[in-house]
C-alpha cells in the first residue's frame, strides 16, 4: 500500500524535519548540488517541494562569495514547511 502524505502532515513535522545529529537531508543536499553544472549569479533554480529550505540554503551557503547569489523559487504544499 502507497503511502500519501497531506499538507496537514508535514505542517505538523516542519519544525523537527531536520533535527538529530545526523542531518542526512544536509549531507545528501551537498552531494546532489555537488553534481549539477556550476550554480551562477544568473542561474533560475525551482527548489519544488523545498521542505525547510535545505536544498536551497546549501545553494545559498555555496553562493555566499558571490554579490549576487542565483534566483530560487522554492515551493512546497505545506506552509509550515517554507
Amino acid at each position: 500500500m502507497e503511502a500519501h502524505f497531506g499538507a496537514e502532515h508535514f505542517d505538523k513535522v516542519a519544525a523537527t524535519y531536520e533535527s538529530g545529529s545526523t542531518n542526512r537531508t544536509t549531507n545528501f543536499a551537498r552531494d546532489l548540488i555537488a553534481l549539477v553544472p556550476p550554480i551562477s549569479q544568473t542561474s533560475i533554480v525551482l527548489d519544488n517541494a523545498s521542505g525547510p529550505g535545505i536544498i536551497t540554503g546549501e545553494i545559498l551557503k555555496q553562493s555566499v562569495a558571490s554579490d549576487s547569489p542565483p534566483h530560487i523559487y522554492a515551493t512546497n504544499i505545506s506552509p509550515a514547511m517554507i
